[in-house]
């Protein structure tokens, strides 16, 4: 789990940046609701619908017993997921991507969920989770 958080910590301080560069090739709205989903799964347990849209490369890097793993984390520290509060597009530090965050309200405290994106792409190539209990629940793993 440790080695998880930190390979998806080192990919957020790539792939972050600041100002929209391009877009997927998805529009907001589908990726928007593709983010509910992911949300929902995490409530569910549902590794498949978690999973769905994602990178082969992104779907071999969090096998499902890591996704069991992450989710009881975030249950713990963060609560049930209950809505996606707002959202925006910023660049990717990685040249030739894109990012998606959207704020999310969830039991305990408000998550920043970031989805990452090829420009032009449309399999999720990256996702992170940001929130103070929670980042403090994964260092503790």
């Amino acid at each position: 789990m440790k080695r998880l958080v930190m390979l998806l910590l080192l990919l957020s301080l790539l792939m972050v940046g600041c100002g929209p560069q391009g877009t997927a090739a998805l529009s907001q709205e589908t990726i928007q609701a593709l983010a509910q989903e992911k949300m929902e799964a995490v409530n569910s347990g549902d590794y498949e619908a978690f999973t769905s849209g994602f990178s082969d490369v992104l779907q071999r890097a969090i096998p499902e017993e890591d996704f069991l793993s992450l989710r009881e984390t975030i249950l713990e520290a963060s609560g049930q997921f209950e809505a996606i509060t707002g959202s925006r597009i910023a660049n990717s530090r990685a040249q030739g991507y894109v990012s998606y965050i959207f704020t999310c309200r969830f039991a305990e405290e408000n998550v920043q969920l970031t989805m990452v994106y090829a420009l032009d792409g449309d399999e999720v190539e990256g996702i992170f989770f940001n929130a103070p209990k929670l980042n403090q629940a994964m260092q503790a793993k």
